[in-house]
């Protein structure tokens, strides 16, 4: 039966195997790093732009 695979594996890009320490034993690759999140966006209340920062790039109103 085969074991379940951890949540935290990944797959090395060199050898192409699953993998789940900071490094691949088979060739000494380190762990890539984790994609960072893709930022949450807002509507503006008052002019209803979509902004990723804590203030409106049109109008100035801050994120609520």
């Amino acid at each position: 039966r085969p074991e379940k695979a951890p949540d935290n594996s990944w797959i090395c890009p060199v050898c192409g195997e699953k993998r789940d320490g900071m490094f691949c034993p088979k060739d000494g690759t380190k762990r890539p790093a984790a994609a960072p999140e893709a930022p949450a966006f807002w509507f503006c209340p008052n002019c209803g732009t979509k902004n990723t920062d804590m203030f409106c790039q049109n109008c100035g109103t801050k994120k609520a």
